[in-house]
């Protein structure tokens, strides 16, 4: 079970996001030491303020961060912008003599043993021993993106975490498990953390990931490797998307290992980011204190008899930690049931310091809602700052995944695991907005709802191409966390703007040649389709054409 069970199932007993209901007051440029805007002083002095003795912990900053070529991870992949139909690898039934059994895709020389929907290339991730040369396989949009992860795990030398909401499947689990048997076979292999949720209807099982993921493991390897999952309360567990290596690179977003949804026909939008520096190392440093609750309260097992939790990522030293002239970044978690959640602050932060735009990319707002029946509430305190920053006259352009959409391709059985639409159209997004606007007038000053929110606020649903479903009819669906402040900082991870109580991680990027090539490579395109397909909010058409006033 995959997606709404994550969300949907228990989505009434998720606790309120906690926030500030005060807007700050923007900084000057004049006010900001140490590099980084005003978005960033704003996230700083809000943590500092409410979660202080977090820093270090769940949240910290540094500025000695890099983002290399590739740093934005698209899946879909960039390329394919523009495109409504995409690659798709052929069929490749288990025991051909064509095809690669862990993969699940053919074998092949050419493009032309790939058919029209596939194209044949060496992947690095099929390589499982030193010195073997790349596997040739018939691979379809974004199997690209396996490389990133397994050459991401391989960079490990002495500490590796890997952390998602469920264990790797199909192709991600061939990928992950070939690093892994990798880096048992070294001389001093790194110690390696798996952390995955719990969540009813998963049916979590740490012996069953331990034993998949190390399959082709030898016998008496020096490899330490322990694979743990929890549930707090019944409604909170790991949903942060973490591959971080040695305090020096790591892969976040929110990006599930999950084939189908990603790598197959009717794929997922999502995105994530690859970095070098001391914001990787906090990475690893918040899933230490995860873990400290998964080892006393979850489910761990280890590779090597006798061993059950590994010792804690020792954060990066002095030495190691670089110097200033990098990318300010902000690490910023949240621990749900089971600790403090300064990233929801951080989250609000970014969207009160913006002065002039916000992006926003979200699968949806709303809570779910199935059958006419809502569970759970909306998150308040993000209504609010999008009320307050409607009212400043920020832009807010802001995607949200389709109504109805899901990812992959399931079955009538598996329709509802598989949704990316909590239930809400455009126009009840935008009406809920105005509703609270109007029982919170100290969120707009004493302006219109209706009247700020039509001039300020423009909703779309994805679209990737001028095409508004799939060939095969089904909806895009959209799955980023991404907030975008003046297109100077931005909040990339996997916390929702909707309410869910889980562990979570992201960075606030505060560096604005960053953050434009991050709008440039992804959400301008994004706003350039989807802007084909704007929310139709009667109100909002009656003000425009004059025949209304608020």
């Amino acid at each position: 079970m995959r997606h709404s069970l994550a969300f949907g199932a228990i989505a009434g007993l998720l606790a309120l996001l906690p926030g500030c209901s005060g807007a700050e007051e923007a900084t000057d440029e004049s006010d900001i030491t140490g590099g980084g805007s005003y978005v960033g002083a704003q996230v700083e002095r809000r943590l500092d303020a409410m979660y202080g003795d977090q820093r270090g912990k769940t949240w910290n900053v540094s500025s000695d961060n890099a983002f290399g070529k590739d740093w934005v991870q698209q899946v879909p992949v960039a390329a394919t912008w523009g495109k409504s139909t995409l690659d798709s690898p052929p069929e490749c039934k288990d025991g051909a003599p064509a095809c690669d059994p862990d993969f699940g895709l053919r074998v092949c020389t050419s493009d032309a043993q790939c058919g029209a929907g596939g194209r044949c290339r060496a992947l690095a991730s099929t390589v499982a021993h030193e010195g073997a040369a790349p596997k040739q396989l018939c691979v379809g949009h974004s199997d690209e993106t396996l490389d990133t992860i397994y050459e991401t795990m391989l960079s490990a030398k002495s500490y590796l975490d890997v952390s998602s909401l469920t264990p790797p499947d199909g192709r991600y689990a061939a990928a992950v498990r070939n690093a892994v048997t990798r880096l048992s076979e070294r001389a001093a292999p790194p110690t390696v953390r798996m952390l995955y949720g719990d969540f009813p209807g998963e049916f979590f099982s740490a012996a069953r990931t331990e034993a998949t993921l190390t399959r082709d493991v030898a016998k008496g390897s020096k490899l330490h490797l322990t694979v743990g999952g929890y549930r707090a309360a019944l409604s909170s567990w790991n949903h942060s998307k973490i591959v971080a290596a040695d305090g020096r690179i790591a892969l976040v977003g929110g990006t599930n290992m999950w084939t189908d949804h990603y790598l197959q026909g009717n794929p997922v939008h999502d995105i994530s980011l690859r970095l070098t520096g001391t914001a990787a190392s906090d990475a690893q440093v918040f899933l230490n204190q995860v873990w400290e609750y998964a080892c006393k309260s979850g489910s761990v097992t280890a590779l090597q008899p006798g061993e059950s939790c590994l010792p804690a990522f020792p954060g990066r030293s002095a030495s190691a930690a670089g110097t200033e002239g990098g990318s300010k970044v902000f690490a910023v978690g949240r621990m749900g049931k089971i600790g403090k959640n300064p990233g929801d602050e951080a989250l609000l932060a970014v969207i009160d310091a913006a002065k002039t735009s916000l992006r926003i990319a979200q699968q949806d707002l709303g809570p779910i809602k199935r059958a006419g029946i809502t569970f759970g509430d909306w998150p308040e305190p993000v209504l609010a700052a999008l009320l307050r920053a409607a009212a400043r006259g920020v832009r807010i352009d802001f995607a949200l995944s389709n109504y109805g959409s899901v990812g992959g391709t399931p079955n009538m059985f598996t329709a509802l695991s598989a949704t990316y639409s909590n239930g809400w159209t455009l126009e009840d997004v935008q009406q809920t907005l105005v509703d609270y606007g109007k029982a919170h007038p100290e969120t707009l000053g004493g302006k219109d709802a209706a009247q700020v929110l039509c001039q300020n606020l423009h909703l779309v649903n994805l679209r990737s191409s001028d095409a508004a479903a799939w060939p095969n009819g089904k909806a895009l669906a959209l799955h980023s966390k991404l907030v975008v402040a003046d297109d100077r900082a931005f909040y990339l991870g996997s916390e929702n703007l909707y309410r869910a109580d889980l562990a979570e991680f992201g960075y606030v990027v505060d560096d604005a040649r960053v953050t434009q090539e991050l709008v440039q490579t992804y959400f301008e395109p994004l706003n350039r389709y989807s802007q084909k397909a704007p929310a139709n909010i009667p109100q909002c058409r009656r003000m425009a054409s004059g025949t209304v006033t608020p």
